[in-house]
């Protein structure tokens, strides 16, 4: 079911990732991962990210990354990659959503993440 189809509540101040689809775990599609960030309060969330085909992550084998959203400034901070895995991606393309309720417009930016911290502003002060 596409998400267009159902309806969604998400609360205000969300960050919720949404990955291409994929028929096993070490599939790769090549298009960027969707970060939706849902304004209206200050978030954050932790991407976490393993091998996904076995316990490695048991004994620590696995990656995290910390999305920060301070929703007065409209600015999303991604810091700096923790750990790593084999087979990891060195650099991601990440295509930052800021979903508006209200309009049909959607803020979109499509970055290129390396694993070092970066702060992104979304929307100027007039959308605010």
């Amino acid at each position: 079911v596409d998400l267009t189809a159902i309806p969604l509540f998400v609360r205000a101040g969300s960050i919720i990732p949404m990955g291409p689809a994929k028929q096993f775990t070490s599939q790769s599609s090549g298009e960027p991962m969707e970060i939706r960030i849902y304004p209206g309060a200050d978030a954050s969330f932790t991407l976490y990210e393993d091998e996904g085909d076995n316990y490695q992550y048991e004994k620590g084998i696995f990656s995290s990354i910390e999305m920060k959203w301070d929703d007065a400034a409209a600015t999303l901070t991604i810091g700096t990659r923790k750990g790593t895995f084999p087979g990891m991606e060195k650099s991601r393309t990440f295509r930052l959503l800021v979903v508006k309720p209200r309009t049909e417009k959607n803020e979109t930016v499509t970055i290129n993440y390396n694993g070092k911290r970066k702060e992104i502003t979304l929307l100027d002060k007039k959308e605010r």
